[in-house]
């Protein structure tokens, strides 16, 4: 979605206040597609790291002029990796609500500054922000002018977090006033969520409960053609029960009010 020149200017200013450690001063605009349907996820930070497909990204985006950074989440061939292409969240989200489409989803970072630290070799190592860090305390006074400024932000319907620095960030939107939308907080999909978070949870299920939640995930799995990755299903039931338990049982009406709303607005 085509941003106007006041979201250019709230990046502009936050430029000027970026981190000094910051990889690069430039903030960036979530991704908002032009049909939305109010769900907004947000990942931690970019990795600016020193693995190849982070260092890739980062010699790409310095190559940029400052304003197309500020909106290089528009870019369609972006990094892989980023958290909301990944399978497991695409599947624990079409199992949640299964009339979802992923094209209608905005997404961005809680975090639009990123740090490294010296690695081996000389080279670069992903240095992730952390709750209380002045990159993340910086990012909140960010996102919370975008929501004050941006009328493309009035449509948010749901936000769901990835990682405890985006829940962090976002429960601060709620807590000042600057929202009042559900927020589903997930797990990062990444080894630990696979070997010890996600396993610990199903744990704690009913036996029967677990299944019968993996007998619906499969299917909609086959359709993503997923159908071979256990650990993406049993991803997508931690997240249907995280949703009944973070939203409550009316989970499944964030998106029905957007399509009533549409329905209305083409009437």
């Amino acid at each position: 979605m085509p941003y106007d020149q006041a979201a250019i200017a709230i990046c502009h200013q936050f430029a000027a206040k970026a981190p000094p450690e910051a990889v690069l001063k430039e903030p960036y605009l979530p991704h908002i597609p032009a049909r939305w349907n109010g769900i907004l996820i947000l990942g931690c930070a970019e990795n600016l790291g020193g693995d190849k497909v982070a260092c890739a990204w980062r010699d790409r985006l310095q190559r940029m002029a400052p304003e197309s950074r500020y909106t290089r989440l528009e870019i369609p061939d972006g990094p892989e990796g980023r958290p909301w292409d990944n399978i497991r969240v695409r599947l624990a989200l079409a199992s949640i609500w299964p009339p979802i489409d992923m094209h209608e989803i905005a997404y961005s970072n809680a975090v639009p500054w990123s740090t490294n630290t010296a690695g081996k070799n000389g080279g670069f190592k992903d240095c992730p922000p952390t709750s209380n860090c002045a990159a993340t305390l910086l990012a909140i006074d960010f996102w919370l002018r975008l929501f004050a400024e941006l009328t493309q932000l009035s449509e948010l319907r749901l936000i769901v977090t990835l990682h405890d620095v985006a829940k962090r960030v976002a429960g601060e939107f709620i807590r000042r006033g600057a929202i009042s939308v559900p927020i589903l907080s997930l797990y990062f999909p990444g080894p630990k969520a696979d070997n010890i978070f996600v396993p610990k949870k199903l744990k704690r299920m009913d036996a029967v409960e677990l299944e019968r939640a993996r007998a619906y995930v499969r299917p909609i799995a086959s359709g993503l053609k997923a159908s071979h990755e256990m650990r993406a299903i049993d991803y997508a039931c931690y997240a249907l029960s995280e949703a009944r338990q973070q939203i409550g049982p009316e989970f499944h009406d964030v998106l029905q009010r957007t399509e009533m709303r549409r329905t209305h607005e083409n009437h």
